[in-house]
């Protein structure tokens, strides 16, 4: 939206101290009376005196303006005091225009941005919000306007905070219902599972070839089964940041080689080659347990969507201070369009395919949480190559997840 206000040309003035509080989204209710902090970043006085004027007029609204000179003052003043709003300028003497709005976010990401200039530019407008901003004011425009546009912002930001509050409730709640209905569902499934291993191991009478492999059927089932309630809390608790991740040195090309081994006759019941190239000794920095999970994810995959007789590799090695291990199937390969889509939670390429469309989507937060990435690219000839780093020592610091290539 494309307002104005008052701006006549002048000089500098001193800018306002800093607070001693943390900023935060002040609690106020306009109807009770309760102002409306609004921090304007103004380095004109005329256009910071007509917008106090502005503001001041207002009837219906009450608003305290504490104004500063430049935006290094700003960032100062928004790391130590309740603020409601943010009026910033982008012709700043010490800001850098849209950069200025990325600037005021770093220090004060829960805090509502309007953006202030003297230039009409619907293409500055558009970046403007693009890059943080909840509004785009010209100046020139009325006082009951400008008091509305404030007003109006820090009420959607408020509404956004609710409805985030509100989401991690319902993320806790479907948290502990998972938790408490897969400790009642795990019980009777490991006796299951315990009853279909005495009838294998014959404990029950001698067993025939085709009952044999009915009971295999059985326990594989089972394990699908298990995994799937796993999954489920595995997902909830990516989403609230509660994934436990116990990182320890380890050596990957072991933890590689038993997992691979123990895919096995999962890639066979399909006629499909499963082979591992590994290194003597890898070693990496991460939890082994979840770096297992991520390698049966990825492998799982591949396996449906590779048709019989084809072939997947999983392949590690050390890249600098990360180790990097692939995943590469012949089948049917993943298009352009669909590639960045695959780690969201419950997305499934095709609709024929069993199973929740969790695995990758829990992947992903696997190894992100233990500071590596993970992505997917076409495989030379066909198919497709799921790619994940690690780190391969204890990090001095944490990682920040880089962008996959597509």
């Amino acid at each position: 939206m494309r307002r104005r206000i008052p701006a006549p040309a002048g000089r500098a003035v001193p800018g306002a101290g800093a607070g001693r509080e943390r900023t935060r989204m002040k609690d106020f209710d306009p109807i009770a009376g309760d102002p409306i902090t609004v921090l304007l970043v103004e380095d004109h006085p005329g256009d910071a005196r007509l917008v106090r004027e502005a503001l001041r007029d207002t009837r219906s609204l009450q608003f305290r303006v504490v104004h500063v000179t430049s935006l290094t003052a700003a960032i100062e003043h928004l790391r130590g005091a309740d603020v409601d709003v943010v009026l910033l300028d982008l012709s700043l003497p010490d800001g850098a225009g849209l950069a200025s709005i990325v600037r005021v976010r770093a220090a004060a990401p829960r805090v509502p941005i309007l953006v202030l200039t003297g230039t009409e530019d619907e293409e500055l407008a558009l970046h403007a919000v693009r890059g943080g901003a909840q509004d785009y004011l010209v100046k020139g425009v009325d006082a009951g306007t400008l008091a509305r546009a404030v007003a109006h912002a820090v009420e959607r930001h408020r509404m956004l905070l609710e409805l985030e509050a509100t989401r991690r409730e319902q993320l806790a709640l479907k948290d502990r219902v998972l938790s408490h209905v897969s400790h009642e569902l795990r019980a009777p499934l490991h006796a299951v599972g315990g009853f279909i291993t005495l009838l294998v191991d014959g404990l029950a009478g001698e067993v025939t070839t085709a009952q044999r492999e009915y009971l295999e059927l059985a326990q594989r089932n089972l394990d699908q089964l298990a995994r799937m309630i796993s999954d489920l809390l595995d997902a909830t608790r990516a989403e609230t940041g509660k994934l436990l991740i116990e990182p320890a040195p380890f050596d990957l090309a072991e933890v590689l080689d038993a997992t691979v081994s123990s895919l096995r006759p999962l890639a066979q019941t399909k006629q499909i080659a499963l082979d591992a190239t590994l290194p003597p000794r890898l070693d990496a920095y991460a939890d082994a347990q979840r770096v297992q999970q991520v390698v049966t994810n990825l492998v799982d995959n591949a396996v449906k969507f590779t048709p019989e007789g084809g072939r997947i590799a999983v392949v590690a090695e050390a890249a600098d201070d990360t180790v990097r291990v692939s995943v590469a199937d012949t089948g049917v390969g993943i298009a352009r369009d669909i590639a960045p889509h695959v780690f969201e939670r419950l997305y499934q390429a095709s609709r024929g395919q069993r199973g929740l469309g969790l695995g990758l989507f829990i992947s992903r937060a696997l190894v992100e949480r233990q500071g590596g990435r993970i992505w997917v690219e076409p495989a030379a000839g066909g198919g497709t190559v799921f790619c994940f780093t690690l780190p391969a020592r204890t990090p001095a610091s944490p990682h920040a997840a880089a962008p996959a290539p597509w």
